[in-house]
Order: structure tokens, then C-alpha cells, then sequence
């Protein structure tokens, strides 16, 4: 779909949300979440709700709220501890050293405890900034719980499906998972502790909540088959699985295409139409915002932060990071984690798939320079190294090291050109470290196998 398209669909438009967009709404920025209310607002005509969708929602809405609850608390909580630890660390080491008569301890003391002071001061400022925070997220979440309520009251949440139709989709669920029908097969293990979990309560709804993707995706074919066949049915999701989405893309940045086929094609032949499509909340943002021109730069960006960071790394970047590996790599004290490393044999340094760990936005003082700062992680494949001399020879040795490494991208929001990629820090870990004669007897195992397929390729031709 595209923005051209949609003022030809949007008066036979119905949008459905997954859980996930709601629960979204919890997590994101106020900045952000007030503008996508805004614009579930706009569209709220349009709006259908599938039961399972909601029963979700109400279920996990405030554990999302605890969560941000805790996050806020915790902090200042912590930071405080860890000025009492310093403090009574310091107290006994100076009370330690008056034994040995150090002179100009109680000064040393005083100052101490007038800077621990001072950072106290601080946190508790800190923490009455956080106050309007918090008052500010309390409102966020009062704005979701009413736009809710407003979908309730205008009967755009369908009804329950009977105990008939239940068990009926459980049975159907059984056989998709079996045979990894589309959707919900992709997570099963997890559901599958989730639902014994919920199973030890004698909990029936627990018990069925594996299939809570099918519950959705069988809601969806019951509104689209009440609906006239020139309505387009927009579902909104951001889980891009591939038991819902054709994925395209490595494994760390697998970006959602379209629809899976098989669900196309069950979509067809129960609504005799094809008039559906799959959408993120990021897509839809960009597009509905741009249309209604209620669009926030802000939003959009913390919306899409993710895939396109993800993006510069495996492309517009990649070079330049592999570079800058490289470059660090060179500058290891190999002898730090082996003391008989000599020196690399091969300079050349091949890497895993890397990933990202870490995404933080934010803006410069002026609001004119999104600013993220990333961390990422990847893991070489063995490292040659050569050891100490040993009866006239050189000894191999792998190594396998997992890096780290933390760089900034500038992003100008005029024209959302990037600035280029600054790199911060660098650390490393050794995965393993396999000795020389274990090498040697797996590259012997290796020519010896290469040796006999050579000879056995010889007598078969």
C-alpha cells in the first residue's frame, strides 16, 4: 500500500490491531504515543477489534504499567545504594588506616562524605525530575485505557466466541502447529511452557492461549466476510514473524514483505476477495499520518529506529565497522590472554553475523539532531595464532573472541541525511582458546579426509 492508494480504500477501509500495537502504546515515548492516538482518533470508524485482541490486552496492561513503574523507582533506588555502599566502604578504610597513624585522616573524611553529599544531592534532584516523568507517563496510559473504552462503548471489540467455536479453533490449532501452518507455529515452544504454567491453575483460558494468533486470524475472516467485497481489511501487527510475514533479509534484520501466501490464499477462498494486507505500526504511521498531515518527525523516527540502524550496519556501514574491528583487533595484546602468543599468522579476520544489542534516541538541546547511540556485538570465527617456538617449529593455535563495540550516528531532521558514524568504545571476550595440538590433530583429520575423497573421485572416474 502506498499514500497514493489510500484515498481509494479509505471509505471501505477496516483496521485491525494485534495486541502488540496496543501494548506499544504503554512502552513508546508520551511524545509518541499521544501522536499515534492521535491518529487511531482519526481512523477510529474504522476500527475493529477481535475479542482475543482485547482479552490480551486487558490481561498484560498492567504488567506493562509495573514495568514502567519499576523502571522509574528502581534507578534512584539503586543509585542511592550505591552511594551508602561507597560510603561505608570508604568510612571503614579510613578507620582501617588510623591504626597505622596516616596523618589528616578526619579531613580526608570530611571531604569524602561533603562529596557523597553532593552526588546524594543530586540523585534526589534527579529524582524530582522524574516526578513530572512519571505524571506524564500516568497520563499516557489514561489517554490508551480511554481510547479503549471509546472502541467499548462504540461496539468496535466483537463479541466472544462461544465454547463450540473454541473448541472448535483448538482442534484446527493442533493440526496447524502439527503440520507448521500459518499462524502462531513459530513460538510454540514458548507458548507451550506459558500454557503449562497457566495449566497448573486449572486455568481453561490458559490452556488455550497458545493458539491466540489463530483466535485472531479466524476474527479476521469473520469481519471480512460480514463486510462488502469492496472493503479492505489493514491489519496492524508488529510481530514480523514468518508464521504471519514473507521475510526478506539476514537473520538479525529480517524485514516483513507481505503476507504469508498460504494465509492469502485462506483469506481467498473465505471472503472470495484478496482485498487484505499486513501492516507494522511504523508503516502505518508514515503512511495515515502523511495523509491525515498530523505527521511527527519524532514519532517516526522512534518508530523506525530499530530497522533503520539495523539497515546502515548491514549496508551503508558495514565496511567501516569490519574496519574498525579490524583495526582494534590489531592492537590486542595477545600475550594478555595467552602468554605464549607470538603474533597473528593471518591477518585476516573473518566475522559472524552481527548484532545489535543496544539503540538509544535522543535529540541535541536545539531538537534538531536525532542522535543514536549503538552498541553491537559479534563474534569472530577461529583466529590463527602463532606460539612459542617448539623444537624448531611454530605451533597454531585458534582463537574465537566475541567483540563489542559502541559507535554514534547523527541524524539532521531537516533532511534526515545522517552525519556519518563516529565509533566510542571497544571491548573483547575470549569464546575459546584451542590449543596447538588439538588444531594440528583436526587439520590432520582434514587432509587425511580431503586425501581419501581425492583418491576415491580418482577411481570413480
Amino acid at each position: 500500500m502506498e499514500k497514493s492508494n489510500i484515498p481509494e480504500i479509505i471509505d471501505n477501509l477496516i483496521i485491525i490491531p494485534d495486541t502488540n500495537i496496543l501494548l506499544y502504546l504503554y512502552k513508546c515515548s508520551f511524545n509518541s504515543s499521544q501522536n499515534i492516538v492521535e491518529l487511531l482518533n482519526k481512523v477510529k470508524d474504522k476500527i475493529m477489534v477481535p475479542y482475543r485482541v482485547y482479552e490480551e490486552y486487558m490481561a498484560h496492561k498492567d504488567g506493562e504499567q509495573a514495568k514502567t513503574d519499576k523502571k522509574y523507582d528502581s534507578f534512584t533506588k539503586d543509585l542511592k545504594s550505591q552511594v551508602k555502599d561507597v560510603n561505608g566502604k570508604m568510612s571503614g578504610s579510613i578507620s582501617e588506616s588510623r591504626k597505622y597513624g596516616f596523618p589528616n585522616c578526619d579531613q580526608l573524611e570530611t571531604r569524602i562524605k561533603s562529596y557523597l553529599e553532593k552526588i546524594s544531592e543530586a540523585i534526589s534532584d534527579y529524582e524530582t525530575s522524574l516526578s513530572s516523568e512519571k505524571q506524564q507517563k500516568s497520563v499516557q496510559i489514561a489517554n490508551v485505557e480511554q481510547l479503549i473504552q471509546l472502541w467499548k462503548t462504540d461496539d468496535k471489540i466483537l463479541e466472544k466466541p462461544d465454547i463450540l467455536q473454541i473448541m472448535e479453533y483448538v482442534k484446527e490449532g493442533e493440526f496447524r502447529y502439527r503440520y507448521k501452518m500459518p499462524p502462531g507455529y513459530m513460538d510454540e515452544e514458548e507458548k507451550d511452557k506459558q500454557v503449562k504454567k497457566d495449566s497448573s491453575k486449572d486455568n481453561f483460558a490458559g490452556r488455550i492461549r497458545k493458539y491466540g494468533d489463530l483466535f485472531v486470524w479466524k476474527a479476521i475472516l469473520k469481519i471480512a466476510s460480514e463486510s462488502t467485497p469492496e472493503t479492505t481489511i489493514l491489519f496492524l501487527t508488529n510481530d514480523v514473524k514468518e508464521d504471519w510475514w514473507v521475510l526478506r533479509g539476514e537473520a538479525n534484520n529480517k524485514e516483513p514483505v507481505r503476507m504469508r501466501d498460504e494465509l492469502l490464499e485462506e483469506y481467498s477462498a473465505a471472503t472470495g476477495n484478496n482485498k487484505i494486507e499486513f501492516m507494522t505500526l511504523s508503516k502505518f504511521y508514515e503512511l495515515f499520518s502523511d495523509y491525515y498531515e498530523i505527521c511527527d518527525i519524532k514519532t517516526r523516527l522512534e518508530l523506525d529506529y530499530n530497522s533503520y540502524i539495523q539497515g546502515l550496519v548491514n549496508s551503508k556501514y558495514k565496511e567501516q565497522i569490519e574496519d574498525e574491528l579490524w583495526e582494534k583487533i590489531s592492537e590486542v595484546e595477545w600475550e594478555d590472554i595467552d602468554s605464549d602468543f607470538l603474533f597473528i599468522q593471518t591477518p585476516e579476520v573473518d566475522f559472524d553475523e552481527m548484532k545489535i544489542d543496544k539503540i538509544i534516541l535522543n535529540y541535541d538541546d536545539d531538537g534538531e539532531t536525532a542522535i543514536y547511540d549503538v552498541e553491537l556485538s559479534v563474534s569472530t570465527f577461529p583466529i590463527h595464532i602463532c606460539k612459542t617456538e617448539y623444537e624448531g617449529g611454530l605451533w597454531i593455535a585458534d582463537v574465537e573472541l566475541d567483540l563489542k563495540l559502541s559507535f554514534q550516528v547523527q541524524r539532521d531532521l531537516r533532511n534526515l541525511d545522517e552525519d556519518g558514524i563516529s565509533f566510542k568504545a571497544f571491548s573483547y571476550d575470549v569464546i575459546s582458546n584451542r590449543g596447538a595440538w588439538e588444531v594440528y590433530l583436526e587439520r590432520e583429520s582434514e587432509a587425511k579426509a580431503e586425501a581419501d575423497d581425492a583418491i576415491e573421485n580418482y577411481y570413480n572416474h
